[in-house]
């Protein structure tokens, strides 16, 4: 799977976000603001 969406309607899927994480397992996530700034 891309990283990117083929339709922008994919973005509010749940299936999307479900996929694109599942294949993204191997890689790490670094979070660039504090969890404060996103609340």
């Amino acid at each position: 799977m891309s990283l990117t969406a083929e339709r922008n309607e994919q973005f509010s899927q749940k299936e999307y976000w479900e996929q694109r994480y599942a294949d993204e397992s191997e890689t790490e996530f670094d979070w660039f603001k504090k969890y404060e700034d996103l609340k």
